[in-house]
């Protein structure tokens, strides 16, 4: 959802091969440039979704936007980061 000039994200439940082609394809979604805040309730993430999520906020960097990445249960991401 939108709020403001921050694109707001909620990711919920356990990320997996399974749900990245979901993932991406939301992400994808999003305006190039923006900042986006990712709300994230994952309770695990496995290698194909963590570089999935990292190969987006690189490239949604790239393109001048910046990534908020809070996590609500476990550090999941940014211990691996």
């Amino acid at each position: 959802t939108d709020r403001g000039d921050i694109q707001h994200v909620v990711i919920d439940g356990s990320l997996t091969f399974a749900t990245v082609p979901k993932l991406t394809r939301e992400l994808s979604r999003l305006q190039p440039g923006s900042v986006v805040r990712l709300e994230m309730h994952s309770d695990f993430m496995d290698h194909a979704a963590y570089e999935a999520l990292h190969s987006w906020e690189s490239n949604h960097l790239r393109t001048g936007g910046e990534v908020i990445i809070d996590e609500l249960h476990q550090d999941w991401y940014q211990s691996a980061t």
